[in-house]
């Protein structure tokens, strides 16, 4: 006999006499079982199921996770209702079958209009009393939840005999955790594309609505990065006493991997269970595993990892399917989803906005609440958001502009800073003794202007110029900052940057050196992917000699999309996009338009206008998020934009552009040459010369 026949006959058995089984009194059952012709294997199966039920209402309220969801979804039947018509609607293919429900794609057809939706229906042997009242409060529970990230319900009736179905949106998408993966997201994506899917759970708490089955194939992410929250078929009210207050529907339960411990052990269902399952998702996003070792396989096993074993940390897990570091979650992600996943619901966030605005923090730089709010802890982080006004400004400060007050002022900050975290860190320690290295490095600077004998400034009476300190002192950084090379890279980037401002002769292939050299100390010590690496990648770029070889065209376009990922707030990434869009479209740069066209950091049309107007929409909506509107910053890129408008048909935002720049040069007086930025000046003329717009 077929082997899998054979198993599709045990299991109709099984679910045949436990489905009788459950329509009588407990006390029973036993002898209905003795008088049943069935083998021991058969008996034990279905004896097995009836020791897992509570006392509640029969198999529907369960904490029987061991029930195999197979039991109740032949995985040998062929039967399709594809092709089927209910209410306005024809069956085309299945998406799901599992549970006490089978999906559907379906299409409208009544002509009125064109329409795919998801069709759900009732299985045909499960259209009983207990299973259409469990159908239909699924249909009264999404019908309240009407949020851009919640699947919508559209239409709700039954077959001619009488099975009842549900028509809800299609969602075309990927699993979230899929999505992650196929897309490369770095970590700070993972964590937004999470939090959107938060904004869905969190509405339908406050809607007093426990989802209970949170996994990654329940939240779905449309080709354009929206997540949806699907599959309510066993989700709980808070707020009536008309349902059950056990545990959960059995058939179709929840994934055993994502179910927290309260599920497992039949205890109170509360939003805090929601809150687990968020977590275990989370943890998938980041290690493509599970906070548990589930690699026994069996159902025993995992539940006593689940219920009585500690989590394995995010940071630890050592054979991962994600791309992110393992290094990235130690910390502050460890201690996020460790509160979210912890066994004692009390322990957890107290509500999904909470966890929410927990990651946030940890993207924003900010301490998060998932561990002690310490002031060594505090300080840290805010080094960390501040790492190169704390280390490099003085740099920057002496290398262009050479003024003492506020290198001594940065000094000062510094060891005050370090002075009070003393006494509470040893991280505090580290930081003040860098601090002071940096400042009696850049005390030298200050030593060129003095003319005596012990000074840097002997041998030109005092009067060195900046560059020549710069010169003297750019061998010594590698030896004074060998054993710390995050301050060794941004030392040199800024020495580079000096370098390149001052256009003298030598000075591009002396700035090349030096971003050079930062990149290489930063690929080391962050990786390959990292917004200073894109920072660096961009530098390196501006120095190529003209006209730019692809390959730097490629550089740059490879900074782009890894200043995206990494941190799409840098405002290097707006100055990114505008170089790429001036090259790809402006006239005097015809000759490599093609070159950029082709590597155009994202799929775009095959038109260089058009290609270099979504760049240069980009980059004026990121320099919205850093400067105000009629800001110098925002009006010169009008300015700079307004041609290309109009030569792609955008006539009104044109007209718009060319206002506010007109208007901007005539507000400076006709005395103050210094503020009148040529470029912009001639962009009017050639925008007035290219439309015949009257010079007013």
């Amino acid at each position: 006999m077929n082997i899998g026949a054979a198993q599709s006959e045990k299991w109709k058995q099984i679910k045949d006499v436990l489905m009788d089984t459950l329509d009588l009194d407990p006390p029973l059952r036993a002898d209905y079982l003795d008088k049943q012709r069935v083998s021991s294997e058969i008996r034990s199966e279905v004896e097995s199921f009836l020791e897992i039920e509570l006392t509640t209402d029969g198999i529907l309220e369960a904490s029987a996770l061991e029930l195999s969801k197979d039991f109740f979804a032949d995985p040998n039947e062929e039967f399709s209702l594809a092709g089927m018509t209910i209410g306005h609607y024809t069956l085309v293919s299945e998406l799901g079958l599992g549970g006490m429900g089978a999906v559907y794609l379906a299409r409208r057809n009544d002509g009125r209009f064109e329409q795919q939706v998801a069709v759900k229906l009732l299985k045909r042997e499960f259209n009983v009393g207990k299973m259409r009242d469990s159908f239909k409060r699924e249909i009264e529970i999404q019908a309240k939840l009407t949020h851009p990230n919640i699947a919508t319900i559209l239409d709700t009736g039954a077959t001619d005999d009488g099975i009842p179905y549900i028509v809800m949106e299609y969602v075309e998408g990927l699993p979230i955790d899929k999505y992650c993966r196929q897309h490369n997201l770095g970590l700070i994506e993972r964590l937004k594309l999470f939090n959107k899917a938060c904004e869905a759970i969190g509405f339908a708490h406050q809607n007093l609505i426990v989802h209970r089955d949170l996994k990654p194939s329940n939240i779905l992410v449309s080709p354009d990065g929206v997540p949806k929250l699907l599959d309510f078929g066993i989700s709980k009210p808070l707020d009536s006493g008309q349902y059950n207050e056990a545990g959960i529907t059995i058939i179709g339960a929840m994934t055993p991997e994502y179910a927290s411990p309260e599920q497992i052990e039949g205890g109170r269902i509360t939003t805090a269970t929601d809150i687990y399952s968020l977590g275990v998702v989370l943890f998938k996003l980041l290690t493509g595993t599970y906070p548990y070792d589930f690699s026994k396989k069996t159902n025993g096993h995992n539940l006593r990892e689940i219920t009585a074993e500690d989590p394995i940390l995010p940071s630890h897990v050592s054979d991962t399917k994600s791309s992110i570091e393992r290094s990235r979650l130690k910390g502050d992600i460890d201690n996020i989803v460790l509160k979210a996943i912890s066994k004692e619901p009390e322990n957890r966030y107290s509500t999904v906005k909470q966890f929410s605005e927990d990651i946030w923090r940890y993207i924003d730089g900010e301490p998060v609440t998932a561990r002690p709010a310490t002031f060594s802890y505090r300080l840290n982080k805010f080094y960390k958001r501040n790492r190169l006004g704390v280390t490099a400004a003085v740099l920057i400060f002496a290398a262009l502009v050479a003024g003492v007050s506020v290198a001594l002022w940065q000094t000062r900050v510094a060891r005050a800073n370090a002075a009070v975290a003393v006494a509470e860190s040893d991280n505090a320690k580290d930081e003040q003794k860098k601090a002071e290295k940096i400042s009696s490095f850049m005390m030298k600077i200050f030593r060129y202007a003095n003319p005596k004998w012990y000074a840097e400034g002997y041998s030109s009476g005092g009067e060195a110029r900046v560059i020549d300190a710069l010169d003297s002192l750019a061998p010594k950084i590698d030896t004074e900052f060998a054993d710390q090379p995050d301050v060794l890279a941004e030392m040199h980037h800024h020495f580079g940057d000096a370098y390149m401002a001052r256009a003298e002769p030598g000075g591009a292939e002396k700035a090349r050196t030096h971003f050079q050299r930062a990149f290489e100390l930063r690929r080391s010590y962050y990786g390959d992917w990292h917004e200073f690496l894109a920072k660096d990648m961009l530098y390196l770029y501006f120095v190529q000699k003209p006209p730019r070889p692809e390959e730097s065209v490629k550089m740059l376009s490879d900074a782009i999309v890894m200043m995206r990922a990494t941190n799409p707030k840098n405002l290097n990434l707006p100055y990114m996009l505008e170089d790429y869009f001036h090259r790809m479209s402006d006239d005097e740069f015809a000759a490599i338009h093609d070159m950029f066209l082709r590597n155009v950091p994202q799929p775009a049309p095959h038109d260089k206008y058009l290609a270099a107007d979504q760049l240069f929409d980009e980059m004026l909506g990121l320099l919205r998020l850093h400067f105000a509107e009629d800001s110098g910053q925002v009006v010169h890129q009008k300015c700079a934009g307004m041609t290309l408008k109009f030569r792609i048909g955008k006539t009104a935002e044109a007209d718009e552009f060319y206002k506010a720049c007109k208007q901007m040069h005539e507000a400076v007086p006709t005395s103050d040459n210094t503020k009148v930025d040529p470029a912009s000046v001639k962009r009017l003329a050639d925008f007035r010369k290219l439309t015949g717009i009257e010079d007013q």
